[in-house]
């Protein structure tokens, strides 16, 4: 009578070869794949077609974040002039602006916002000056444009 233990060992490790399952890295590391969707293993031929890479705008500087209301106002967040300033954003009372690019020139910086609200999108550009004592906030429109505004001072709000 021959051992049929070796034979069930070989048997086994053979059915597992071919499951055609993948075993997971012993290590716990995580595998990522990439597929390339062309003929050439190294990328695209085509200039045209490769991207640069995007870099983030810096951000907002600091002295213009926080929470700014008008001078008049009630910086609760019903308050429609109420704005709230982050480094790469700026909400405001139905709508909110991501930063695209900025610029700074002197003490002022000039914001361009891809802006969406109310089911709308637009691009907007903007000058932030802090003025005063105490400091103030204005919101100018880009001095590009044929705007006029009355200047809405806003507070800074606590």
């Amino acid at each position: 009578m021959k051992p049929i233990a070796p034979i069930a060992a070989a048997l086994t490790l053979a059915l597992a070869a071919c499951s055609g399952e993948a075993e997971a890295p012993s290590d716990g590391a995580d595998v990522e794949l990439t597929v390339s969707t062309t003929d050439n293993p190294y990328g695209s031929d085509d200039a045209a077609e490769v991207e640069a890479p995007t870099q983030a705008p810096a951000a907002i500087p600091p002295r213009f974040q926080g929470v700014w209301d008008y001078t008049e106002g009630t910086c609760s967040p019903e308050s429609d002039m109420r704005m709230e300033i982050s480094g790469n954003e700026i909400l405001f009372y139905e709508s909110m602006g991501t930063l695209t690019a900025i610029e700074e020139q002197g003490s002022d910086v000039i914001v361009s916002l891809a802006m969406e609200g109310e089911g709308e999108t637009w691009e907007q550009k903007s000058v932030l000056r802090i003025q005063g004592n105490p400091e103030r906030l204005l919101v100018l429109p880009d001095p590009e444009s044929d705007i006029l505004v009355r200047p809405m001072p806003r507070q800074r709000c606590n």
